[in-house]
């Protein structure tokens, strides 16, 4: 074996030992740069590129997360966090493949098929974020709660809390806020926290009646009280149910043959926007865009990439979704696709429906890679 098979091979195996670890081995890391540094010196050039293209994953891969998933939270988020994210997986996990079949019929269709095999609590995870909810450093990088504890009159236990989550409905909120939340008496969201309830167009949170706006961290908005009461909208359980009943059927009945879970999760973020925009020419092409290689594989790469940030500022202190811009992740999907998904926009309300559907698709990759500890 002459000096370049050898230095090749020694890179190959480095390269091999590595694959799959953390970050934080930068040990093994810094042989690598000094094996290919030399390999670079002694060997030809074109040789080490096809060894690299062989060997080096340079995408990042599409996690497989259910509601069976046994889910790993990276440590480095703080043992406290992890426990209470997992739990909430754990019991967000109630809503499942039965839970949509009694919801819309067990439909004969592809997408639905692909939606009972790969429903999973990321999906509830990336609704809520952006919309209401709080997360909080130290407690849960999620939002299907207020967890600031400023907003409570006692230390809540959340690792407790967070194993039986159904139990958090209006009467659980009465009974713990202590301030930052709504004082109008006749309205319909009365000492909800204002985190979980929907801006106004005038006046504040604080005082509004909440009529026909969106309240809950799923921002379940509707007029009609009865059927979508209060404790249906601030429950994390509950709320997910209503989310997806808001959606509609439209998604299902598409035409739409999903290539994975992510056309899934992008049909029911634009369903979130309102359950006919499928049917709209700009909603086929938006989720004709998404469901394709090429785009998810990108989605793929920019979700692992926030990911990989934001465990990165892990490491040096406690961190929340405010510490997360998915705004230049959107745009890496966009400058590696070269499409510019806020074209892809229409009907009721004045959201960017394009650039709300990819943010929200974005946020459940995230997620998915940070249950399961960056693969």
């Amino acid at each position: 074996m002459d000096i370049k098979d050898w230095l090749t091979l020694n890179l190959y195996m480095s390269i091999s030992q590595i694959r799959g670890r953390k970050m934080e081995c930068k040990k093994q890391l810094i042989i690598v740069v000094l094996v290919l540094s030399l390999c670079v010196a002694i060997c030809n050039g074109d040789g080490l590129l096809q060894v690299l293209a062989k060997n080096w994953d340079r995408h990042a891969p599409n996690p497989t997360l259910t509601t069976q998933s046994v889910v790993n939270i990276d440590k480095v988020f703080g043992q406290y966090q992890k426990t209470v994210d997992e739990n909430l997986y754990y019991s967000l996990s109630m809503v499942n493949a039965d839970t949509l079949k009694r919801i819309y019929g067990d439909k004969n269709t592809k997408m639905f098929e692909m939606a009972k095999e790969t429903i999973n609590p990321c999906m509830a995870f990336a609704t809520t974020w952006g919309e209401a909810g709080s997360s909080y450093k130290g407690i849960s990088l999620t939002t299907v709660m207020d967890f600031n504890p400023n907003t409570y009159v006692n230390e809540i236990d959340w690792i407790t809390l967070s194993r039986r989550i159904d139990q958090v409905d209006s009467a659980w909120y009465y009974a713990n806020t202590k301030k930052n939340y709504n004082t109008n008496e006749k309205g319909k969201a009365w000492r909800m926290p204002v985190a979980l309830l929907q801006h106004p167009r005038s006046g504040s949170r604080k005082t509004s009646e909440m009529t026909g706006l969106g309240v809950g961290p799923y921002q379940v908005t509707s007029p009609d009280w009865n059927a979508w009461d209060i404790d249906v909208r601030v429950n994390p359980l509950w709320g997910y149910e209503a989310s997806l009943r808001k959606c509609g059927s439209n998604w299902i009945t598409s035409g739409i043959d999903p290539i994975s879970d992510i056309t899934v999760y992008a049909c029911l973020s634009l369903g979130h926007q309102g359950g006919n925009l499928i049917t709209y020419n700009f909603g086929k092409e938006l989720i004709n865009h998404i469901n394709t290689p090429r785009v998810q594989q990108a989605i793929l790469d920019a979700g692992y990439q926030m990911y990989i940030d934001a465990r990165e500022k892990a490491y040096t202190r406690s961190i929340s979704l405010s510490d997360i811009n998915v705004v230049p992740y959107l745009k890496l999907v966009e400058s590696q696709t070269g499409i510019d998904f806020s074209n892809y926009t229409g009907g009721a309300g004045r959201t960017n429906k394009g650039d709300y559907t990819m943010n929200h698709v974005l946020r459940y990759v995230f997620y998915k890679f940070y249950f399961s500890e960056g693969v």
